[in-house]
């Protein structure tokens, strides 16, 4: 299986030095490519060999970071969306 490209969700940055931070965390793996992370709209992309990238090991370092990184690609409006149903059971 070759690389595919991977369009996901990633949330808790707040700053460029957050992204910067998740960049690094990913290219610490192997089976990832020409990652590109951007904070204003909490996006993560990268070419990946899904063979090869453990997701779970990612998923996880992400979150020991203060990260939350959602492997099914969620857009910005589907995102605004789901904020806005959290903060009205809030």
């Amino acid at each position: 299986m070759g690389k595919t490209k991977v369009n996901w969700s990633l949330e808790g940055m707040t700053c460029s030095g957050c992204a910067h931070s998740a960049h690094t965390i990913a290219e610490g793996h192997s089976g990832i490519e020409n990652v590109n992370v951007r904070y204003a709209n909490g996006t993560f992309s990268a070419d990946v060999n899904l063979e090869e990238l453990d997701v779970e090991a990612l998923v996880a370092d992400m979150k020991s970071a203060g990260y939350t990184l959602e492997t099914d690609y969620v857009s910005p409006a589907e995102k605004i969306k789901r904020e806005r149903v959290e903060l009205k059971r809030a």
